[in-house]
């Protein structure tokens, strides 16, 4: 009886730190894409596919980088993303979104601040459908 709560207990550890992963690499590269934005003096956008964790880091001249969250970490879902632009001096076109993932009961959502700043945070959020 212990060894099956210790690993029920264990997958749902798992399953957490796939989800802090998988958020923590889409705020790295969201910061990065504000960052080149600046660096470039030109806009930077990181574009959500309809693939359940699939975005895109693009600039004006072209994509930069493609990235497949579950490759990194099996089973995680992505959902509500929305597409962010950043602009030459770090500012975004909208505040609230960036994306939830998400896997078993564990989800985060990378969040950019409401007011247009720019600024990037990971905060709690409901599970993905």
């Amino acid at each position: 009886v212990l060894t099956t709560i210790a690993v029920l207990n264990f997958s749902g550890i798992i399953d957490s730190y796939k989800v802090r992963g998988a958020a923590s690499h889409l705020y790295s590269d969201m910061q990065l894409a504000r960052l080149r934005a600046i660096k470039e003096g030109k806009e930077v956008t990181v574009r959500f596919t309809a693939a359940d964790a699939f975005y895109a880091v693009t600039t004006v001249g072209g994509r930069f980088k493609s990235v497949n969250i579950s490759d990194d970490y099996s089973g995680v879902k992505m959902c509500n993303a929305v597409n962010v632009e950043f602009n030459p001096n770090g500012t975004t076109n909208v505040g609230g979104p960036g994306a939830t993932i998400s896997k078993g009961a564990k989800a985060q959502k990378v969040y950019i601040s409401s007011s247009g700043t720019g600024n990037i945070r990971i905060i709690s959020a409901a599970t993905c459908p």
